[in-house]
């Protein structure tokens, strides 16, 4: 039974390790897709790029919720900002030129 154990931590252990990796190239691609865009104003730039780094930290508290601890802070959180950051990549669709 203690082998088991072993080997589902590690599972865990990789799985936290590739969401984290995901997350952070997430981040990093919309970053580099926002700051690409010419058609797009400067405001609604940073407006995407707001909306896109809201939803990675509202990320962040779901992985906490998961993995980490759950509470009722991770959702009182992360809910308000994954909402934010999804409106504001919605939002931006409007100011493509």
């Amino acid at each position: 039974m203690k082998n088991f154990e072993q080997i589902m931590d590690r599972i865990l252990r990789i799985r936290r390790i590739y969401i984290a990796i995901l997350l952070v190239l997430m981040a990093w691609l919309s970053a580099g897709g926002v700051f690409g865009d010419l058609h797009m104003s400067v405001s609604g730039r940073f407006l995407a790029l707001n909306g896109a780094f809201s939803s990675y930290l509202s990320d962040i508290f779901v992985a906490r919720q998961r993995f980490v601890q759950p509470a009722f802070w991770n959702r009182l959180i992360g809910l308000p900002l994954y909402y934010l950051g999804q409106f504001q990549i919605a939002y931006t669709t409007g100011l493509i030129g």
